[in-house]
C-alpha cells in the first residue's frame, strides 16, 4: 500500500508514493501504456505497451526486465495471486504466463477464442474463466495451467441477431458454482463439480449476477429495474425486487451478508432516482433509501472490514458514506470535469483519482 501506479497517453508511467507524493516517471516508451499491475508483494510493478512488457522494481525505481514479441498485440496485465502474471493479447496468440522473478520464455494458455473479451479469476479454487466470442467458457486451473472445463449455453436460446457473447461471470465464494449472463439475455448456472447446468432461465434478461459472501443466495440484475435472488440450494426463486423505475447500475451484498445494495440509472420519463437503496437478503423489503441530490451514483463498493461505502458519482465526486452513523463525507473537490480514469483499493480504504491534464 506504499505505492500506487499511472499511465497516460504521453507514453509515460508514473510510480506515486502515497505518503509523499513523489513520483517517478518511466518514459521511452515508443506506444501508449495500456495498463499497470503490481506483484502480490509489492516489490514488482509491470506496465505493457501493445507491443512490449517491463518490469520495474519499486524499491529503486529501475526497470529489471523487458519482452516484447514481433506481431504480439498486448491489451491487459494480471498477477495472479501466486506470483505468476498474466498477459492477454489480441487475436489468438493465447494468454502470455510469465513466472514469478522471470521475463523470459513464458508459458502460454493456447484458449481457442480469436479475441478475448472477460477474464475471471477464482482466488479460492484457483480457478479462471476465460470468455471470447459465442456462448462459451473456459475454465483453467492457474497453478497448473491446464484446462478444467469447458462450458456452453444451451444453444436453442441463442439469438444470432442481439449478439452471443457472455457478459457477466460470477464464482460463488465455495467454488461449487459458476453463473453467467450473455446478452442473448440467457442465464445458465453450473455445478463447477458434476458440471451439470442447474439452471437455465432464457427470459429473465439478467445483465449483472453476484453470488452472496455466504454462497447461500445469487442476485441478478434485469430489465426495468427488476431483480431476482435465488437459493443456491435448490435454484427456486426467493424473491424479486422492483422498487426502482428503470435499469439498475449496480448491486453489491454488504460483507457480511446483512443487506443488498443498489443503485440505478433513471427512469424512462426523464426523470431520475439520485438514491442508494439497502435491501433485506431475507425478504426484498427496502430497509432504507438514501439521495445523493442532483447527480447519479456511477459506483458503489463496501470497504472491508468497515461498515462504510465507497461512492464514485456522476458529477465525477467522490463521497463515503458510514452506515453507522448515517453520515456522507466528501472526499474530493474542485475541477472534477477532466478525469480519465479511477482506481479503488477498498481492503485499504483508498482512492486513486487520474485527470486527463497528467494530474
Amino acid at each position: 500500500g506504499k505505492y500506487f501506479a499511472t499511465a497516460s497517453n504521453d507514453q509515460t508511467a508514473k510510480l506515486w508514493n502515497v505518503n509523499t507524493g513523489k513520483n517517478y516517471t518511466f518514459g521511452g516508451n515508443v506506444n501508449y501504456i495500456l495498463d499497470v499491475t503490481f506483484s502480490p508483494d509489492g516489490k514488482t510493478m509491470v506496465y505493457i505497451t501493445s507491443s512490449d512488457i517491463k518490469w520495474i522494481d519499486t524499491k529503486n525505481f529501475k526497470q529489471i526486465g523487458y519482452y516484447g514479441r514481433s506481431g504480439a498485440i498486448f491489451n491487459r496485465a494480471k498477477f495472479l495471486p501466486n506470483g505468476k502474471l498474466l498477459v492477454t493479447s489480441h487475436g489468438t496468440d493465447g494468454i502470455y504466463v510469465f513466472e514469478p522473478g522471470t521475463n523470459t520464455k513464458p508459458a502460454k494458455i493456447p484458449h481457442s477464442f480469436t479475441s478475448i473479451s472477460t477474464l475471471v479469476l477464482d482466488p479460492a479454487s484457483h480457478q479462471m474463466a476465460i470468455m471470447g466470442q459465442g456462448l462459451t467458457i473456459e475454465i483453467w486451473d492457474y497453478l497448473t495451467m491446464q484446462k478444467t472445463a469447458f462450458y456452453h449455453f444451451d444453444t436453442e436460446y441463442e439469438t444470432p441477431n442481439i449478439g452471443t457473447t457472455v457478459k457477466s461471470v460470477a464464482f460463488s465464494p465455495d467454488g461449487q458454482w459458476l453463473a453467467a449472463c450473455a446478452y442473448t439475455g440467457e442465464m445458465q448456472i453450473w455445478n463447477t463439480v458434476t458440471k451439470e447446468s442447474k439452471l437455465s432461465r432464457p427470459n429473465d434478461w439478467m445483465s449483472q449476477l453476484e453470488f452472496s459472501p455466504d454462497s447461500k443466495q445469487l442476485v441478478g440484475i434485469g430489465n426495468k429495474g427488476f431483480m431476482r435472488v435465488w437459493s443456491t440450494q435448490n435454484w427456486e426463486p426467493l424473491f424479486d425486487i422492483t422498487g426502482h423505475q428503470s435499469t439498475i447500475s449496480s448491486v453489491h451484498y454488504h460483507p457480511a451478508g446483512q443487506f443488498i445494495a443498489t443503485t440505478y440509472e433513471g427512469d424512462q420519463s426523464g426523470s431520475n432516482d439520485y438514491s442508494i437503496k439497502f435491501w433485506s437478503t431475507e425478504n426484498g423489503v427496502l430497509l432504507r433509501s438514501y439521495q445523493l441530490t442532483g447527480y447519479l451514483p456511477k459506483f458503489v463498493g463496501f470497504l472491508e472490514g468497515q461498515n462504510k461505502i465507497l461512492i464514485h458519482r456522476e458529477d465525477e465526486q467522490f463521497f463515503v458514506f458510514d452506515l453507522d452513523y448515517l453520515s456522507l463525507q466528501q472526499l474530493n473537490s474542485g475541477a472534477t470535469s477532466n478525469i480519465s480514469t479511477t482506481g479503488y483499493d477498498l481492503s485499504q480504504g483508498r482512492l486513486a483519482i487520474a485527470r486527463k491534464d497528467g494530474s
